[in-house]
């Protein structure tokens, strides 16, 4: 990971630099030195490192203040793994500018589904996702991230119908 990404990661989300250094449950997060071999070679026989990927850098006046990261989950979802905006550029509509346009991209490649998964206490986020149109579709408990909660957004209608039907209110 270069510098730039590195600090603009410990300016977002100082408490991951420092738990990732910490013994105990947050230690649970890092993977023993003598298991990165093997997984590495399980990402690449599993085909992992062959899916398509995507990092975007937010750049204003050359200087990051965004990134998004994220792959392919199965044949017709992408999964957003992670994204980050500085504090001081929050709440300007960058996100929800690049979400739209990720969307339509997405759209365009062939996916028909687009999901995250995010803290329960992450409301702010939630909040947006779900004005831009996500549904929660599960919960997950992760040994390394602990509670999860699955956001999905359709990106066919047909399959948004279908949720609604199974799931929804009317």
């Amino acid at each position: 990971m270069n510098e730039k990404f590195e600090n603009l990661r410990a300016r977002y989300f100082p408490l991951a630099i420092r738990r990732e250094n910490e013994s105990g449950h947050q230690g649970t997060l890092l993977t023993a030195p003598e298991r990165k071999l093997i997984i590495a070679e399980l990402s690449e026989k599993t085909g992992y490192n062959s899916l398509h990927k995507e990092h975007f850098l937010f750049i204003k006046r050359g200087e990051p203040v965004g990134w998004s990261t994220g792959e392919t989950m199965d044949f017709m979802t992408y999964y957003m793994r992670n994204t980050g905006i500085l504090p001081e550029h929050q709440n300007r509509g960058l996100y929800s500018i690049f979400l739209q346009t990720l969307t339509k991209y997405l759209e365009e490649i062939g996916y028909e589904r687009l999901s995250s998964q995010h803290s329960p206490d992450n409301s702010k986020m939630l909040i947006t996702k779900l004005k831009a149109g996500f549904m929660v579709t599960g919960m997950d408990l992760d040994e390394r991230w602990g509670p999860l909660v699955r956001l999905t957004k359709f990106l066919k209608n047909d399959r948004a119908k279908v949720f609604s039907n199974c799931f929804g209110q009317g």
